[in-house]
């Protein structure tokens, strides 16, 4: 897929208009983020899932694929009726979308609408007529519907419908206990009024309650307690430098949240590990945050060799695929940092610097 996008167009010459060029920089993201989506989907990592899916459809809305994807994650979530809207648009979006009815039949089964399941199962059965587990799921709801009592409702044309007016039917309760109800509270109420609570019982009882509160606002006190110093020992915690991708990933969801513990953390990585650390490529929001970690709190630092970290930096596998996605604050980012070497130019070799340059600037 990375080297699909590596080699899409990438000059607006080659468009007749910069929107057309724009719009394919668009749909090309979309299906990177597609894939993207499919994989963390084959890992059982829904929610990276779903976020990937969302990108897809902010980037090309008219793409019946995507949101019909992220219904398949919300299936898996249990959450049916996000899952039903999402297959709804899809169908908006391709008619003939067989995977769109066949996740939104699922949804409207597991929700109990059981008539909209089946005229979906249908549908899919209509498309491909060939599906096997199409008709298996088909038969499964109406023999549960069977096996229930249930009825489908018959819907009817306007023209169909009977002309009678309706009558109305007047319904009574019989053996109403509503009388007996009234006794059994008259009752207790006098039982109520003749309990006296002499001054001895008033004061325990009073002395009773409070004890019983003081145990209460205790046990809140400690619950805050104990909270308050799992946040300080959180914000303490720091990891050490990963060792593999797996924990880099760990570690970067985990400060994630922070800019300032995620840069004292990221400190601690030599650059030449860069490289090795992004195994499945740079994300977007990544090399964001990396930038403005170089460019706020790594330049401000001598002893941090800025030139090894954006050379190992644009090492990274897919760093050319999301130079192409960056943002006003990225590019200012990067101007800023390249300024800020190229005024310490005689400690690099030229073609060096110069090889770092034309890599940010491509």
């Amino acid at each position: 897929m990375c080297e699909e996008i590596d080699q899409a167009k990438t000059s607006s010459s080659e468009y007749t208009t910069d929107e057309e060029w724009e719009e394919q920089q668009r749909k090309t993201r979309a299906d990177w983020e597609k894939e993207r989506g499919n994989q963390f989907f084959k890992d059982n990592m829904l929610n990276e899932a779903i976020n990937c899916y969302t990108s897809a459809i902010q980037l090309d809305p008219m793409n019946a694929v995507y949101p019909a994807n992220r219904a398949m994650c919300l299936l898996k979530q249990e959450k049916y009726a996000a899952a039903e809207v999402d297959c709804t648009a899809s169908i908006q979006l391709d008619a003939k979308y067989t995977k769109a009815y066949h996740r939104r039949a699922n949804a409207r089964f597991k929700l109990g609408k059981f008539e909209q399941a089946k005229q979906d199962y249908e549908m899919v059965l209509k498309l491909e007529p060939n599906s096997k587990l199409a008709q298996s799921e088909l038969n499964k709801l109406e023999q549960l519907v069977e096996s229930r009592n249930l009825v489908f409702p018959i819907a009817k044309r306007d023209e169909d419908k009977s002309t009678k007016p309706l009558k109305r039917i007047l319904i009574e309760e019989i053996n109403d206990q509503s009388v007996e109800k009234q006794e059994v509270k008259k009752n207790l109420e006098e039982i109520n009024q003749k309990i006296v609570l002499t001054a001895k019982d008033q004061s325990l009882f009073n002395v009773e309650k409070k004890e019983e509160e003081n145990k209460v606002v205790e046990k809140i006190e400690k619950i805050q307690l104990e909270e308050k110093n799992e946040l300080k020992i959180e914000s303490k915690t720091i990891p050490n430098a990963p060792s593999n991708g797996y924990q880099f990933k760990k570690d970067w969801q985990f400060l994630n949240n922070n800019m300032e513990q995620l840069a004292i953390y990221f400190q601690k990585i030599k650059p030449e590990e860069y490289p090795k650390l992004f195994l499945n490529g740079l994300e977007s929001d990544q090399l964001s945050k990396i930038l403005l970690i170089f460019s706020q709190y790594f330049i401000k630092d001598s002893n941090i060799n800025l030139f090894d970290c954006l050379k190992y930096l644009s090492q990274v596998k897919r760093f050319n695929t999301q130079l192409m996605f960056l943002t006003t604050a990225d590019k200012t980012a990067i101007n800023n940092l390249l300024s800020h070497i190229e005024c310490q130019k005689e400690k690099y070799d030229k073609n060096e610097l110069d090889k770092l340059i034309k890599a940010y600037n491509a």
